[in-house]
């Protein structure tokens, strides 16, 4: 749907908690996506981000994200991501048209692989802005 009542809520909670996002479940308790945000995991090299065919908005900074990640020869897979995927992920990252590409270093008071933004997700970033720049 696109009611954003829910997104509200969970962004105001997440507010108040200090948190910059907040991640949605889908109706099985998998993750969808950020209140404003599309979510993506780096586990062993490869990229994850739940699919469309789930109740996610297809971000146009997430699609694009996906072909820049196949150009640089990343394998980036649309999968399923359970919130148990999170604390072994080497890297965590969102993407939005205001946001970019963002590193996420920390999830629910713990600290996501080193706690500094991966090379992955700072490749992207960097070949993000080179394209939307040039």
């Amino acid at each position: 749907s696109l009611a954003y009542v829910d997104c509200l809520l969970a962004k105001a909670e997440a507010d108040r908690l200090g948190a910059d996002e907040a991640f949605m479940l889908d109706e099985r308790g998998m993750l969808a996506e950020g209140t404003v945000s599309n979510l993506f995991i780096v586990k062993h090299g490869d990229i994850y981000t739940p699919p469309v065919d789930q109740p996610i908005l297809a971000g146009i900074t997430r699609g694009h994200v996906l072909t820049l990640a196949a150009a640089a020869g990343y394998r980036a897979v649309e999968a399923e991501v359970a919130a148990a995927d999170l604390p072994g992920a080497d890297e965590i990252f969102i993407t939005s048209t205001l946001r970019e590409v963002v590193p996420v270093t920390r999830v629910d008071g713990w600290t996501v692989a080193s706690g500094r933004p991966g090379p992955i997700t700072l490749d992207l970033l960097a070949r993000y802005r080179a394209e939307v720049r040039s």
